[in-house]
C-alpha cells in the first residue's frame, strides 16, 4: 500500500507541475517582435509541451507567430540539428536568412554551427542590437 500512495503522490506532484503558471510576457521584447511582423517571418522554436497552443493563449500570444515548431510534434528537440533543419523547412527560409534568438548557450551554438546567425538572449538591449546588427531593425 505504501508504494501505491508513493506513485499516486509523484503522480500528484507531476500533474501539478505540468498545471503551474505559464510564464510571463517581456513586454518590450514583445514590441521589438510586433515591430517586425509583416516584415518578417516570425517563427516561434521551442522544446515545448503538447500545451503549449494553450500556454501562447493565456499569454495573449496567439497569433503572433508566422510559425511555430515544437520539439513535441517534430521529433526532434534543440540542441539537435534536426530540429533547426526542420525549423528551416517550416519557416521556409535558408540557413543565411535565418536568424535565432534562444536563452540557452548550447541551443545556440548548435545553431551557430549550421550557420545560422544566432545570440543567446541576455536581455532586451542585447536583443536590440542583434536585430539592428542584422539589418532588420533600424536604429530607432
Amino acid at each position: 500500500m505504501g508504494r501505491t500512495c508513493n506513485v499516486v503522490a509523484r503522480v500528484a506532484e507531476a500533474v501539478a507541475a505540468w498545471s503551474l503558471p505559464v510564464g510571463e510576457v517581456d513586454e518590450r521584447v514583445l514590441r521589438a517582435v510586433q515591430q517586425l511582423k509583416g516584415r518578417l517571418k516570425i517563427a516561434l522554436v521551442t522544446n515545448a509541451t503538447s500545451r503549449l497552443s494553450r500556454d501562447l493563449e493565456a499569454l495573449g500570444l496567439r497569433g503572433l507567430f508566422d510559425v511555430i515548431v515544437n520539439s513535441s510534434e517534430i521529433g526532434f528537440a534543440k540542441p539537435e540539428h534536426g530540429f533547426y533543419w526542420a525549423a528551416l523547412r517550416s519557416t521556409n527560409v535558408t540557413v543565411d536568412q535565418a536568424l535565432f534568438v534562444d536563452d540557452s548557450r548550447p541551443n545556440v551554438e548548435a545553431a551557430t554551427q549550421l550557420g545560422i546567425r544566432s545570440l543567446q538572449f541576455t536581455g532586451h538591449e542585447s536583443l536590440m542590437i542583434f536585430l539592428r546588427e542584422c539589418g532588420v531593425l533600424g536604429s530607432e
